[in-house]
């Protein structure tokens, strides 16, 4: 670190709580920048040196073990209040117990790792871990503003027990937040955080008629797209339902084989090999109500694959198509198509599905797995920081510091880094904007507006 010297170190072994042997790794070092100003009473010069005393502070791990640095922080006495005070240290978190880069370390492991880990790994107590990282995940959810996409899409998942709203860039495959509750409200809260909420051309949502009415009601510029797959999926259902139903008065054997072999039926014709193909085409000779169902399931997947005008008209005619033996089954399908009609042609015109949404979804349960018993709050940062957007921090110079010999920004005596202060320098002409500067203590105090006033003479008046 910056303005320290290591001056030894050393390993030592212990037992933990377990009985196992632990190592740890000792640095000792010292700061050498010395104060110049009391802090007890802010007087500069009257200090000399009272002792010294040993403080350790958790270190980022090396060489595959907890690293803790033994700093030898001196005492310093005032000699016009007589009071004692520690040398302030730079690079440390005094309330921590740890350096500023341990602390980034197990923040940034803390998104990533479990809390437990992450304190074994550095040596610390589970509860520091938390600390730490309840700060760099509320910072995180503060700095985190998502933008209104083109084509955004509505989802859910279920995480620590219910069911959580999934808002994504579907166009630009980002995530742009998680929500805590699915429904109506929660929706109509962000979405009423845009002032502008024209960009939006595409909503993609599941068949869920909140969802579509919050759409209609807050974006009635945008086209309402539900999900192709959903709608898939219900054809390949009711098929399977007629499968479920026919095996109830089959044999344990042939129930079994039907049971390993429903892939067959599931896979569209032209992903078979050769050998499921014969497989499929015996078993469909053979039970003519599998093969009404499976045909009637691959004539609705062809609407996708036809021309807009095409698909209209196969659309409305599949409900006559439907044998009326599988009729009973592909009644929920026919339904959704009766009441989501538009929606579901809208996808001819805008080709997008939500289906990034529902990988991201799955992709994400593996964060909550890892994170069992952990709140949602924490589980939201978690999986903002792997898949939302990283916000664009503002480019601005930082001032650039030595340890020494640093110009004060108004005297321009060569001045140490500690021994600086930020003030705001007024304009000296008409027009000019004002700037932010380094400047020593003696030029800090004619900035200080309190101290202006406790050494001004008062008025004659």
């Amino acid at each position: 670190m910056e303005g320290w010297t290591n001056t030894g170190g050393r390993i030592e072994t212990s037992l933990d709580e377990k009985g196992k042997e632990r190592k740890v790794e000792l640095l000792s070092g010292e700061y050498l920048h010395e104060p110049t100003t009391c802090t007890k009473c802010g007087v500069m010069g009257r200090l000399y040196r009272h002792g010294t005393k040993v403080t350790t502070y958790a270190d980022v791990p090396a060489r595959e073990m907890p690293t803790k640095l033994e700093a030898t922080v001196r005492r310093y006495r005032c000699r016009d209040c007589g009071e004692t005070f520690l040398q302030p240290l730079g690079g440390v978190l005094e309330d921590r117990r740890m350096t500023e880069r341990c602390a980034d370390y197990i923040a940034k492991n803390a998104l990533e790792f479990t809390f437990a880990l992450v304190a074994k790994r550095y040596g610390v107590d589970e509860k520091t871990v938390r600390a730490v990282a309840a700060e760099r995940m509320a910072d995180l959810t503060a700095s985190h503003k998502p933008k209104l996409p083109r084509v955004l899409g509505i989802d859910e998942t279920k995480i620590a027990g219910e069911l959580r709203l999934v808002l994504t860039d579907v166009e630009r495959r980002k995530l742009l937040d998680m929500l805590p509750a699915r429904d109506k409200d929660t929706l109509a809260t962000w979405l009423g955080h845009f002032r502008d909420r024209s960009k939006v051309e595409v909503v993609t949502i599941d068949m869920w008629r909140p969802y579509w009415r919050l759409a209609r009601e807050l974006l009635p510029q945008a086209a309402v797209v539900v999900d192709k797959f959903h709608i898939l999926r219900m054809a390949g259902e009711a098929m399977d339902q007629v499968r479920i139903r026919l095996a109830r008065v089959k044999q344990d054997e042939v129930r079994r084989h039907w049971m390993r072999s429903k892939v067959q039926l599931q896979k569209r014709p032209h992903n078979l090999t050769e050998k499921q193909r014969f497989n499929l085409g015996m078993w469909l000779d053979n039970e003519p109500e599998i093969a009404a169902a499976y045909r009637a399931k691959e004539a609705f997947y062809d609407i996708f694959d036809m021309p807009k005008d095409e698909a209209i008209q196969a659309f409305d005619g599949y409900a006559a198509s439907v044998p009326a033996s599988v009729k009973a089954e592909f009644k929920p399908l026919l339904t959704a198509m009766r009441n989501w009609r538009t929606e579901i042609l809208a996808i001819f015109d805008h080709p997008f599905t939500n289906a990034y949404t529902e990988s991201l979804n799955s992709l994400t349960k593996h964060i909550v797995k890892a994170g069992r018993g952990y709140s949602f709050e924490v589980l939201r940062a978690r999986i903002l920081s792997s898949y939302a957007e990283e916000a664009k921090k503002p480019l601005r110079f930082e001032f650039l510091l030595k340890n020494a010999g640093n110009p004060c920004g108004n005297c321009g005596l060569p001045c140490r880094a500690e021994d600086m202060h930020p003030v705001t320098l007024p304009p000296m002409v008409r027009g000019q904007r004002a700037k932010r500067a380094l400047v020593c203590a003696l030029c800090e105090a004619r900035f200080n507006t309190e101290t202006l006033k406790a050494h001004r003479k008062p008025s004659t008046r």
